[in-house]
């Protein structure tokens, strides 16, 4: 049996524990940008992380639990709103402007 956790922002140390790239080449400024959006979200709007223990807690104890469980309103808004746009190509000028909202525009 499989259960995959999907969260979406908690609170947790997980962009300074991180192993990102430090050099990106070309895409440096792009990399940046991204990282910048992913550690001012998790800050600024992270839930506890014991929702997410609980979580996997009940998928571990439940054996009806689906493989994919979200956990996290922003987690279940961005499946709802990917899966209501219909493609990625759809998604990547949303995706885009929701990053800008916290990251400033995109990087050249």
């Amino acid at each position: 049996r499989v259960a995959c956790i999907e969260p979406g922002f908690f609170a947790t140390e997980i962009m300074t524990n991180a192993e990102l790239p430090r050099e990106a080449g070309p895409y440096q400024a792009q990399h940046d940008w991204v990282v910048d959006f992913y550690e001012k979200s998790v800050a600024a709007v992270g839930g506890h992380p014991d929702v997410v223990a609980d979580a996997i807690v009940a998928a571990a104890d439940d054996p009806a639990t689906p493989v994919h469980v979200l956990v996290g309103d922003d987690a279940i808004g961005f499946v709802d709103l990917v899966t209501s746009l219909g493609s990625y190509e759809a998604w990547k000028p949303v995706g885009q402007e929701i990053i800008e909202g916290v990251s400033g525009p995109r990087p050249a």
